[in-house]
């Protein structure tokens, strides 16, 4: 399906009105976009309402006068179960739009990136990271092999007094991409986690004692996706990218498009 699903394409989706290969596609975009899949279970939620509104059995009335007695209290049933399932979708779709808190930190530090051109024409200056204090079991791979280039670490205090270090990798065509490390790892999901608000994308997931997010804007998706991985098993497992690894990030980067930035 080449063009963006909307409401009308998930209500089709939600109604069965869509062929074999529209449905695939649909159920694709859906498993990888939790604001999509939350609409799927909102919109199913209200046609159910409506069916089991619409569906309600037939009363023989005695004289034409009960019937029309009883029929505007019908209507008004049906209506109220409407505006009800309307005013639930909204109210849930609300709560959904706000940003866990991890998120807004992680695009907090990528949105204020330092201004200045380190890394933008080739290998930046390596940039010295000891681990000491209360970060001395984080662990910090590095990306050559995908043209990025570690250009800025910072230690910094969050909100909530939690210890933080902000990341920052840069390439030769315009792409940025920022690994967010925080002490606080209860407020970070468990497992790997996909976040989407508008063109930014971050993942986020909990190791030991530390909470890890990465986000990068107008990259191509699956150069995006790749690096993510990297970064996920890298630290994961407290080892530098192997050589398989490595060589399938530079492929990747040949066969993917400048960022959009």
């Amino acid at each position: 399906m080449d063009e963006e699903i909307n409401f009308e394409i998930l209500n089709a989706y939600v109604d069965g009105e869509l062929d074999a290969a529209e449905v695939a596609d649909v159920a694709l975009a859906v498993a990888n976009d939790s604001d999509l899949a939350h609409q799927v279970v909102i919109l199913t939620r209200v046609r159910s309402a409506l069916i089991e509104a619409v569906d309600v059995p037939a009363v023989n009335f005695a004289t034409d006068r009960q019937k029309r007695s009883y029929r505007p209290l019908l209507a008004a049933c049906v209506a109220f179960l409407v505006l009800t399932a309307g005013v639930l979708a909204v109210t849930g779709l609300y709560q959904r739009s706000a940003s866990p808190d991890w998120f807004v930190a992680v695009a907090s530090a990528h949105t204020n990136w330092p201004d200045d051109k380190a890394g933008s024409e080739g290998p930046a200056i390596p940039v010295d990271f000891s681990g000491a204090g209360i970060f001395r079991g984080a662990f910090i791979p590095t990306l050559e092999a995908a043209r990025l280039y570690i250009t800025h670490i910072n230690e910094t205090t969050g909100p909530t007094d939690a210890e933080q270090i902000i990341v920052r990798y840069r390439g030769t065509r315009g792409c940025r991409i920022t690994l967010f490390i925080s002490t606080e790892a209860l407020a970070f999901p468990l497992e790997k986690k996909l976040f989407k608000k508008g063109r930014q994308q971050a993942y986020a997931w909990r190791n030991g004692k530390y909470g890890y997010g990465v986000i990068a804007e107008g990259m191509d998706i699956s150069r995006y996706q790749l690096i993510v991985e990297t970064l996920y098993k890298a630290i994961r497992r407290y080892q530098p990218i192997d050589q398989e690894t490595r060589v399938a990030l530079g492929e990747s980067r040949r066969n993917s498009v400048p960022c959009q930035v």
